[in-house]
């Protein structure tokens, strides 16, 4: 019987949590113990998805996950379209318990520090908040990621209309981060370029820098395959503005816009509800922002948990709501 014989090179990537104080021998037991179990991890791998004479490059990816004290590593193969590996992917959801959303698509591998350098904007800002008290209020935040985007960022003159296009380009960067799209986040002259293609009516908005509406917003997420809900609410003191469920359900960050008066636009990323008193608070990121791109300075100015002062604030707004693809 003939044997194949391929020669791979494997790029190990191991993670040891230690104790400092701990001696040095019982580290480099701990990198041992992790080398093995990853090289097993590999060969299972490889094993897995080889197809005739055609062997994956197994690569390993770190994920932080829910109630996990240490990141767990997966092994993934090089080359293979995320909706082969869903099966993967639902196996690993079974054994860790884990909710009906994405936890272990590549691109939302843990971003260690040297890995955030790399990029110009920041990621997740409000993680570094702090959330009201969850004895008092029923906290749900988005699931995943995003980048922040905000006027006056790429040497856009943008301070009196970009708003909007900031708004979705967070959305868009939700979506690409989460792996539901391949395409990274444009720029604003990107985008005008898209609504032109998109329809020929679109011109004047662009060359006049106007304000975007919820037809042109809902157009450039739909180019990019992204589907969504809009809804138009006035503010009022009988009725409690709850997005509790979208939250919970979608995941995904929301797009809220002032429609009367003076224009705004922010990024709604959760709501902490007291169903007692009936009060809520959401949180909102500020992609009027126009203040230097320090992280310090962002998350002073850019993001926080604004109370009933936002909604009479807003008066009458729209809403975008992203919908988040089914499936993990």
């Amino acid at each position: 019987m003939s044997r194949g014989h391929f020669k791979l090179t494997l790029p190990i990537d191991v993670l040891v949590f230690a104790n400092p104080e701990e001696p040095l021998g019982k580290l480099q037991d701990q990198f041992m113990e992790a080398v093995t179990k990853q090289l097993s991890a590999m060969d299972e791998c490889i094993q897995r998805y080889t197809k005739g004479k055609t062997v994956p490059q197994p690569q390993a990816f770190h994920f932080d996950l829910p109630e996990q004290t240490t990141l767990t590593t997966v092994i993934f193969p090089a080359g293979v379209s995320d909706d082969t590996l869903e099966l993967q992917r639902k196996e690993l959801h079974a054994k860790f318990g884990l909710e009906n959303k994405p936890f272990f698509r590549r691109q939302m591998a843990f971003s260690f520090p040297a890995d955030q350098v790399e990029s110009k904007y920041y990621k997740d800002i409000h993680k570094y908040i702090s959330a009201p008290d969850p004895n008092e209020f029923k906290v749900s935040v988005i699931h995943g990621s995003y980048t922040f985007h905000h006027c006056l960022q790429d040497n856009e003159k943008d301070r009196d209309w970009g708003a909007p296009y900031r708004c979705l380009q967070i959305i868009i960067s939700w979506f690409y981060l989460q792996g539901y799209i391949d395409t990274p986040v444009p720029l604003i002259s990107e985008m005008k370029e898209i609504l032109i293609k998109i329809d020929e009516d679109y011109i004047k908005v662009v060359t006049e820098d106007a304000w975007l509406k919820s037809e042109e917003m809902t157009a450039l997420l739909n180019y990019f395959n992204i589907s969504c809900t809009t809804t138009d609410i006035r503010v009022s003191a009988e009725k409690v503005i709850d997005l509790t469920p979208h939250f919970k359900e979608e995941g995904t960050p929301v797009v809220i816009w002032k429609t009367v008066s003076e224009s705004k636009a922010f990024v709604l990323l959760g709501m902490a509800l007291n169903e007692e008193t009936r009060t809520n608070k959401v949180l909102v990121l500020d992609t009027m922002y126009t203040g230097l791109d320090d992280f310090n300075w962002i998350i002073d100015k850019a993001v926080e948990w604004r109370g009933e002062e936002f909604w009479n604030e807003m008066e009458i707004f729209a809403l975008i709501l992203p919908l988040r693809p089914r499936g993990i």
